[in-house]
């Protein structure tokens, strides 16, 4: 089920201002990077996607993610939805200036959430043990934690970055390794594959300076 909820919503747990009825809905998960929605949803006679406003809050699959982007397509006759995961809500708070000292993950985590410019409902969690220090200064949150410069929590500490709503984690790992092997073939039915050899290389010809 599909919901959608008011941009300051803070009770997930009923069905919001009503349940969508989309065509098709993509969630894209990048480790340590984007994590997004697209929905596309009809232009219906019920009018359920007269629901969908910027800033307004979609829950699917159990996780909530906030709209930055809609698009209307008459020809279509739908509408189409960009969302964000409610974690990217941290890149619109702010980090004036604050120097972590010899802390672990765990500590530094909180160390920037207890310090960020305004107010923030976000909990965290880490088992990282290694011991770091960091001086953070004029950044957004979501930049300080998985920014890709040399001064983010990944840089310093490493780990890897577990989004569920309004808790995250950055573990030294995240999942486990069960021994499950997916081969080509045998128990994958969801890959294209392409093999191509026009660039592959069976003769070299050295030739000198001279020709």
């Amino acid at each position: 089920m599909i919901t959608v909820y008011e941009s300051k919503e803070t009770n997930f747990k009923h069905n919001g201002l009503g349940v969508l009825r989309p065509s098709s809905c993509l969630i894209y998960e990048e480790l340590n990077g984007e994590y997004s929605l697209t929905l596309k949803h009809p232009i219906d006679n019920y009018e359920k996607w007269k629901l969908l406003e910027q800033d307004r809050i979609i829950k699917a699959n159990g996780q909530l993610f906030r709209i930055y982007k809609l698009t209307h397509s008459v020809m279509e006759n739908e509408v189409e939805v960009f969302a964000m995961h409610i974690f990217y809500d941290l890149s619109k708070n702010f980090i004036r200036d604050i120097n972590i000292v010899d802390k672990t993950g765990k500590q530094a985590l909180d160390h920037i959430l207890d310090n960020t410019l305004y107010e923030n409902d976000f909990t965290c969690d880490s088992d990282i043990t290694k011991i770091n220090s960091a001086r953070l200064v004029r950044k957004n949150v979501t930049s300080i934690l998985i920014g890709d410069d040399e001064n983010s929590f990944l840089k310093y500490w490493g780990g890897e970055l577990k989004r569920d709503n309004f808790n995250f984690q950055i573990n030294t790992v995240i999942g486990k390794n069960k021994g499950m092997k997916i081969s080509y073939g045998k128990n994958l039915t969801g890959l294209t594959a392409t093999f191509d050899m026009s660039n592959i290389a069976t003769r070299i010809i050295p030739i000198a300076f001279d020709g």
